[in-house]
């Protein structure tokens, strides 16, 4: 995902909990059912989302927004 983008994952049950590795890369708010990211920073992060059914673990790799201004 860019720098200054956001991306929303939808899960299947609330999120009780996301664990970011590198939060300086990627900020997280969970609303609900629903986890909103925001790329902050270039580089590669995990994230662990926890609901009531089980955990999800995503790779997310934060690119230069080439079409708008350095960060």
């Amino acid at each position: 995902m860019p720098v200054g983008t956001t991306t929303t994952l939808s899960m299947s049950a609330p999120v009780s909990s996301v664990t970011v590795a590198d939060p300086s890369l990627l900020e997280v708010t969970r609303q609900g059912r629903r986890v909103v990211f925001v790329g902050r920073s270039t580089g590669t992060t995990d994230v662990v989302v926890k609901t009531a059914d089980g955990e999800t673990r995503l790779h997310v790799y934060v690119a230069a927004d080439k079409y708008g201004l350095p960060h």
